[in-house]
């Protein structure tokens, strides 16, 4: 399969520290010729004054959860620095701080100098913010496809345990922060499920008394990107699977394909 570039420029504040790697000028790095292979570009909104960029090959379409590649910095002289490598995921938290995860399962925070400073180890490409951006949502890898769901700070330390040993994907709070929406596989069909922040009254929300083999027409999949998926209201997530845009109510497990 040929491959594309996907660009995904990110903003974040600070100064740069030296790094080992020579800053290229802006039409060196071919920032334009990359987006126009990609054709895709994502813009992650942020008060700040400097732009990451997340180059990463896209053998897979609709996908951003399997690729790594290495995190450019543009300077405020126009030019570019790379600042890490083997990059999986890059998000920005509510107060606009850029955290990422690569390919050894680190997780890590860029500081106020422009410097990847490790947080946490043993960390997917699964992680979330609370509304605050102090605590993080992040799944654990124990074992093939077994996870588990853990809060931690800022710092690192573990805050507790949500959920025990299971398959979680794309884990994220609710915009109360109160609950935990993802997708599991516990039934033998991924479907979607939410749970309180203590780990208790899990809720499976979608395809219930499906199993694998025996889904119907109600069957409901879960996102095959994380693209312009969030909750558009407190009650209500949209999401993409495929070229489809569904929006999930997570009060009555109701969902409806609106494209």
């Amino acid at each position: 399969m040929k491959s594309s570039i996907k660009v995904i420029p990110l903003v974040i504040a600070g100064l740069w520290a030296a790094c080992n790697l020579s800053p290229v000028s802006a039409e060196e790095f071919n920032l334009e010729q990359m987006v126009q292979a990609g054709k895709r570009v994502k813009q992650v909104k942020s008060p700040k004054a400097y732009q990451l960029y997340h180059v990463t090959p896209q053998e897979i379409p609709n996908s951003d959860l399997e690729f790594t590649g290495p995190l450019y910095m543009k300077l405020a002289d126009g030019k570019v620095r790379q600042i890490a490598d083997h990059v999986e995921i890059s998000r920005i938290s509510p107060d606009g701080r850029t955290f990422f995860t690569n390919h050894e399962q680190k997780l890590y925070i860029v500081n106020d100098s422009g410097t990847p400073e490790l947080i946490a180890e043993n960390v997917s490409s699964n992680f979330a913010f609370d509304k605050t951006g102090k605590h993080i949502l992040v799944s654990r890898p124990i074992d093939v496809d077994i996870l588990k769901l853990d809060l931690i700070s800022r710092d690192g330390k573990t805050v507790r345990n949500i959920l025990p040993e299971g398959n979680y994907i794309a884990p994220r709070f609710t915009p109360d922060g109160k609950q935990i929406l993802y997708a599991s596989s516990d039934t033998g069909i991924v479907s979607w499920y939410i749970v309180n922040i203590d780990g208790t009254n899990k809720r499976q929300l979608t395809n219930v008394g499906m199993k694998s083999g025996r889904m119907t027409d109600e069957f409901v999949p879960i996102m095959s990107t994380s693209d312009d998926a969030g909750f558009i209201d407190d009650t209500h997530f949209k999401y993409r699977e495929g070229t489809d845009i569904w929006v999930l109510d997570i009060t009555t497990g109701k969902a409806s394909k609106i494209k």
